[in-house]
């Protein structure tokens, strides 16, 4: 019997979205970093669909695709970021660095060749304010901070 309240996740792109930093040419197509972003149950598994309540833990990773070393210039301490937007571009609902504070001074991240360095954080389907969010069509979305912003989305629905 399927549960009356289920957190389906619809993908624009599929689980694992890929976003291929362009720019600092190395591997002579000039691609130097893959980001990917999925969703995660408690479990660790990359799934679709979750309980409305069920933790989710939003996962970005960032992979060095080359056989040299390579730095990344970020605008502050801040790394990375996650949001929940009501529908697609909508307010924010939820969002990770709110309420955290950052230092507003040029950070350089090192990557060793074929290294990746992933960043997570778990949500609780609350919103900033720490009520529930209820149903509806939603957007969560993954930020790596370069210079560059990259970012990643999936679709999310609210039953």
């Amino acid at each position: 019997m399927r549960p009356a309240s289920i957190l389906t996740i619809s993908l624009y792109l599929p689980l694992f979205i890929l976003i291929l930093v362009q720019g600092c040419s190395d591997n002579g197509n000039g691609t130097v970093f893959e980001t990917t972003f999925n969703l995660r149950n408690a479990s660790g598994q990359d799934l679709t669909r979750f309980a409305n309540g069920e933790p989710i833990t939003f996962v970005l990773s960032v992979t060095n695709l080359t056989d040299t070393s390579q730095r990344i210039t970020l605008p502050s301490s801040q790394q990375y970021d996650f949001l929940v937007l009501q529908g697609h571009r909508g307010p924010i609902l939820w969002q990770w660095s709110h309420g955290k504070g950052f230092l507003t001074v040029i950070t350089e991240l090192q990557f060793a060749p074929h290294e990746t360095k992933t960043f997570s954080e778990i949500w609780d389907q609350k919103n900033n304010n720490g009520d529930p969010v209820g149903p509806g069509n939603l957007e969560a979305e993954g930020f790596f901070l370069t210079l560059e912003a990259l970012a990643a989305f999936v679709a999310l629905t609210i039953q």
